[in-house]
């Protein structure tokens, strides 16, 4: 799925943030998602710890949520 789905499935499963592996800060998912639909790579939700991961190799984003 892409990270715009993967947010979104976040956000329902009742995650508010969320902030990427270069990020010291968390910012509202709403706010993240015009980003996020540009981001067409495959991810994967976490929903019991919070993480959506890269299925990539060498992944190079990971987004940690609250």
């Amino acid at each position: 799925m892409t990270l715009i789905q993967a947010m979104k499935t976040m956000q329902q499963a009742g995650f508010i943030q969320a902030k990427d592996s270069h990020s010291r800060f968390f910012r509202d998912i709403e706010e993240l998602l015009f980003e996020a639909k540009l981001d067409l790579n495959d991810y994967t939700p976490k929903i019991q710890t919070g993480e959506i991961v890269q299925n990539h190799p060498t992944p190079s984003a990971y987004y940690q949520c609250t």
